[in-house]
């Protein structure tokens, strides 16, 4: 590892010298020494030309060089009379020495260097920032690809391209770049963001982009990736006291789960670090307007909901719009006034799908269309989530089973569920809801037709359950050691079953097709998902059960949010 810089680690693995795990380990433990201080961190230096690294994916298209051999002397001897045979003989001789010496210095001469004006021309066609810029590929391979092409240019043509428009445009879709891992950083995966944006602004500064916003960011990434140095050191504390503080005995499971096994709880997650840049412009707060309640029923007088709460000054509502579902990360946040950040969101294109499964009570199949785009949770909302709203509206908060308030909240009501996403709503001025049935399942599927998102079978690499022996916790907002599915959603199937909009009904029958929440036939509400208590069966994408009102130590809720 010694004199390895990250810059070499990048290359190599874009080579195709490392594969992913070498990389992401050697990457971690230059990481690590550097924040010790063991290894000194210096300005980057533009690499020699005969010090480029040879990448397999390099092409001729940026090489202009011509070689322009001088014409070889003529061959053709001068007309000899016939009969002068001497005469002739020595021009043979001659000619063939004259050839010889041609061939001899035509081998081993240097060719002569291409002319200015030619060399001009050919410099002033090559624009790969431009290139760059059309095949909108931001890869880590594809940046490198870029800075070597720019080091096969010459200097005339590097002090052209620095002036022109398509530098500025680089620049302005770069810091776009930059912004957009934020989402990853306020979400948890900081590491792999401060890594992309790191690479982003060293390209910048190798083709000399001269911008304030760049020096901005840079000045933001440096004091972000402090921060997550600093939070690292606090997520090991946070494990220790968390496996110190685990509690000695664990819930009965449903009855019909097997009885569980011992299982500590999962350690608090810290923090992630503040994001490298804030965002351009904050959209204006929207007056504040009641959501619509959904048909199923509405909350009972008993719980207290956002209107009962002191009045409280509307923050900005987070860019949280339809657009974001055509993008490669479709994440967003609304900030509460005075309890920091709402849960993270993932919004969803509108859409049709065949809602139903085998079963009796999810007949029959019939088909949903969702014509508007909306938001939904990323992760079940997570006891620290629920307690803001506990403490904003002076309720107290349901008992948990364990002591770490990154776990999905539990034994919470279904009529505290929708008085949290009321209060959500009031807070924010956005439309929060709990999410309809059909909306669920749309969300869950995310485009598949079989029984799990994940295809005929459920592995435990797909989700939180019981497999072959029972658990007895959930997994904590924040966790990825299970897949997400094709919307990024995470724990949709298993670790909590959750709570939708609509009541009971024991089927589909006169379902209508728009996707909205259905009253239903018994004061019951339906609960989706599966649990981690639960077996394979029991989490299809159309599984779906009764619950009375009261909620379980197996029972959370996800919110959705209506975008524009």
């Amino acid at each position: 590892m010694h004199g390895t810089t990250l810059r070499d680690l990048s290359r190599a693995y874009a080579a195709g010298a490392l594969d992913r795990e070498t990389y992401r380990r050697r990457r971690h433990e230059l990481l690590s020494r550097i924040e010790a201080g063991q290894i000194a961190v210096e300005a980057f230096q533009a690499p020699e030309p005969d010090q480029r690294t040879v990448f397999p994916y390099d092409d001729d298209e940026g090489d202009t060089t011509q070689e322009i051999l001088a014409p070889l002397p003529s061959t053709r001897a001068p007309p000899v009379p016939r009969k002068n045979r001497t005469p002739l003989f020595v021009a043979l001789v001659l000619l063939a020495a004259g050839g010889a010496a041609a061939w001899y210095w035509s081998q081993h001469a240097e060719p002569a260097a291409p002319a200015p004006a030619a060399a001009s021309a050919a410099s002033t066609t090559v624009d790969p920032l431009s290139e760059f810029l059309a095949a909108n590929q931001w890869d880590g391979p594809q940046l490198l690809a870029l800075g070597a092409r720019w080091d096969r240019l010459d200097d005339a043509t590097h002090a052209s391209l620095r002036d022109s428009a398509s530098l500025r445009r680089l620049t302005d879709k770069a810091l776009e770049q930059i912004q957009a891992e934020n989402a990853l950083i306020t979400l948890g995966d900081a590491e792999e963001a401060l890594a992309t944006q790191q690479q982003l602004l060293d390209l910048m500064e190798h083709l000399g982009a001269e911008d304030t916003r760049l020096r901005r960011a840079r000045q933001a990434w440096r004091q972000a990736s402090a921060d997550f140095a600093h939070q690292r050191v606090a997520a090991a504390a946070a494990a220790q006291q968390a496996t110190a503080a685990a509690p000695s005995s664990t819930p009965a499971p449903p009855a019909d789960a097997p009885a569980p096994v011992e299982a500590a709880a999962p350690a608090s997650a810290a923090p992630p670090p503040s994001p490298v840049t804030p965002s351009a412009v904050d959209a204006p707060p929207a007056p504040a307007q009641k959501p619509a309640t959904p048909a199923a029923s509405t909350a009972p007088d008993s719980v207290p909901v956002a209107a009962s709460q002191p009045a409280a000054t509307k923050s900005a509502r987070g860019a949280c719009t339809a657009s974001l579902a055509k993008t490669r990360k479709p994440y967003c946040q609304d900030t509460l006034a005075n309890f920091g950040k709402g849960p993270a969101l993932v919004v969803l294109p509108a859409g049709q799908f065949e809602m139903g499964g085998e079963a009796a009570a999810e007949q029959p199949r019939h088909g949903v269309t969702l014509s508007r785009s909306f938001a939904i949770g990323l992760f079940e909302v997570s006891a620290a989530e629920f307690a803001k709203f506990c403490k904003a509206t002076h309720t107290t908060c349901p008992a948990q089973p364990w002591s770490d308030a990154s776990l999905p909240v539990v034994n919470v009501s279904w009529a505290a569920a929708h008085a949290y996403v009321q209060w959500l709503s009031e807070t924010t001025g956005a439309d929060y809801r709990l999410p309809s049935e059909a909306q669920w399942e749309y969300a869950a599927r995310a485009g598949s037709t079989t029984p799990y998102p994940f295809g005929n079978e459920l592995l435990p690499t797909h989700a939180r359950y019981s497999f072959k022996a029972s658990v007895s916790t959930p997994l904590p907002a924040g966790d990825r050691s299970v897949n997400r599915n094709e919307f990024k959603l995470y724990h949709m199937l298993g670790n909590v079953r959750e709570w939708v909009a609509d009541g009971w009904r024991a089927n589909y029958d006169n379902a209508g097709a728009d996707g909205s929440a259905q009253n239903g036939d018994d004061g019951r509400h339906v609960v989706r998902g599966g649990s981690y208590a639960d077996r394979a069966a029991a989490l299809r994408s159309a599984a779906r059960v009764p619950l009375d009102g009261n909620g379980d130590q197996y029972t959370g809720f996800r919110v959705v949010r209506m975008v524009e």
